[in-house]
């Protein structure tokens, strides 16, 4: 079965390997973001009272987000945040197959719970409404592993792109979405 945390390294490695851009304000949100955390989305994530506090002592952004990077206990309430939000929503743990459920998860973490699951329940030719049941996962442990690779960064990629018609300003995660999706 699938194990979070390979599944997080691989995410960590991907997003937060440079500890001055943990935090970030990213200029098409109005919120703060932590590794990956969006404040205006998860208002009530208890690690915002850390980061907060942070930003009341000081201004150098890069600065503070080495230190909140360096806390272990923010890293973890952040490694918790991701299992619960994400791993744990779509039962990754009961999928075979950890190149599949890293797949998912990583997706998942980017555009949504439903985004992701609709996308492997389409590449596994199950009725794609989100919900990560009994069925999905059945059809999702069948499924070729090279298959589902390829068609899921497929999917990935067709999702991306559609988000970049219907919103062109976020063309400027083009290359960013791509690289992600293929990495994985």
């Amino acid at each position: 079965m699938a194990n979070f945390n390979d599944a997080f390294q691989i995410l960590m490695r991907l997003e937060f390997s440079r500890p001055g851009d943990a935090l970030d304000k990213n200029p098409t949100e109005s919120g703060w973001t932590f590794m990956g955390i969006y404040q205006n989305a998860h208002p009530h994530w208890e690690g915002w009272d850390e980061i907060l506090g942070a930003l009341a002592h000081g201004s150098d952004i890069e600065k503070i987000s080495r230190a909140l990077y360096a806390s272990e206990n923010l890293r973890a309430q952040v490694r918790q945040f991701y299992k619960e939000a994400y791993w744990d929503r779509m039962r990754l743990d009961e999928v075979a197959s950890q190149l599949k459920a890293n797949e998912m998860f990583v997706f998942a973490v980017n555009v949504g719970v439903k985004p992701a699951v609709r996308a492997a329940q389409t590449v596994v030719g199950v009725d794609a409404d989100g919900v990560f049941g009994d069925q999905t996962l059945a059809a999702i442990n069948r499924f070729d592993e090279a298959r589902f690779d390829k068609e899921f960064d497929r999917a990935e990629l067709e999702y991306y792109n559609r988000l970049m018609q219907k919103n062109p300003k976020l063309k400027i995660y083009a290359n960013g979405w791509r690289n992600r999706a293929l990495a994985v």
